[in-house]
């Protein structure tokens, strides 16, 4: 591909808000058409990508438009569930920190303390 044909195909790969087995599959069609329309016409721009195929923006909203809808509420679901489950991972991981650190803290007041009485004899 020439430089122009890889700098629209990374335009689209890089506007997608995720690289998911579905869009994978998209992108590689994708780039499969730019690369033949590339052999047909090697001297294209920019702007000759820009026409047949249309605005990177364009190419990715067509693209959610025509998919099915029940994958994409499936996907918010599964980002909320991780989200959720992050957020609990890390709070209870900083509860058990502060837990082992009161513990210490409270080991070291003890033997801080302490008294000790050294008897030096001659």
């Amino acid at each position: 591909m020439n430089k122009d044909a890889q700098k629209y195909y990374k335009t689209i790969y890089r506007m997608f808000p995720e690289h998911t087995k579905e869009e994978k599959a998209y992108l590689h069609k994708l780039k499969k058409f730019i690369e033949r329309y590339d052999t047909l016409y090697p001297h294209a721009t920019y702007d000759h990508y820009l026409e047949k195929f249309g605005e990177p923006q364009e190419v990715v909203s067509s693209y959610y438009m025509h998919i099915d809808h029940s994958l994409i509420i499936e996907k918010m679901k599964v980002k909320k569930i991780v989200k959720i489950a992050s957020i609990i991972l890390v709070t209870s991981f900083l509860i058990f920190m502060l837990w082992i650190s009161y513990i210490r803290y409270v080991e070291f007041q003890n033997q801080s303390n302490a008294y000790f009485e050294t008897i030096i004899q001659e």
